[in-house]
């Protein structure tokens, strides 16, 4: 879509992967020391589930390769893990 040589598309995976290592460390250490109401996970489930969702939709209407790098990588590789 963004006819691109396939090396951005390689990058921008790599990137999300990594993104995706370092927060699954980080909200599991986060939720293990998180006590609500609601439980220890559930407000992450929440949190993670809606702003990844969001961030799949604008992902489908990114412009340029940046949009979808930054929507990619930062957001829904944060809030999947979450």
């Amino acid at each position: 879509m963004l006819f691109l040589p396939e090396i951005y598309i390689a990058i921008m995976v790599s990137l999300s992967a990594v993104m995706g290592l370092i927060f699954c460390l980080v909200w599991g250490i986060k939720s293990d020391n998180t006590r609500t109401k609601w439980g220890r996970r559930r407000p992450y489930l929440i949190f993670g589930g809606t702003v990844a969702g969001v961030a799949m939709i604008l992902y489908a209407f990114s412009p340029n390769y940046w949009w979808c790098l930054f929507f990619d990588v930062i957001i829904i590789g944060v809030a999947s893990n979450a």
